[in-house]
């Protein structure tokens, strides 16, 4: 018999989705995941490290992104 073995599929996130991994939040922000780990660790951007992953609160990425561009 065949072993069923799961595919991890990158969903693109929904607006209902209030916390993102990196990988939505470089889609959020039309970046690659390593680009939004670079500014996450620089304190570029907002975002919390919980374990070995970063989360991201996707409010809170827009807020930065209004404020980055008034300034």
């Amino acid at each position: 018999p065949r072993r069923y073995i799961p595919v991890k599929t990158v969903q693109p996130p929904n607006d209902a989705t209030p916390v993102l991994d990196a990988a939505g939040a470089a889609n959020l922000l039309r970046v690659s995941s390593k680009t939004v780990l670079r500014l996450a660790r620089s304190g570029e951007i907002p975002g919390r490290k919980i374990g070995r992953e970063w989360r991201f609160a996707r409010e809170a990425l827009m807020e930065h992104l209004t404020k980055a561009v008034v300034e």
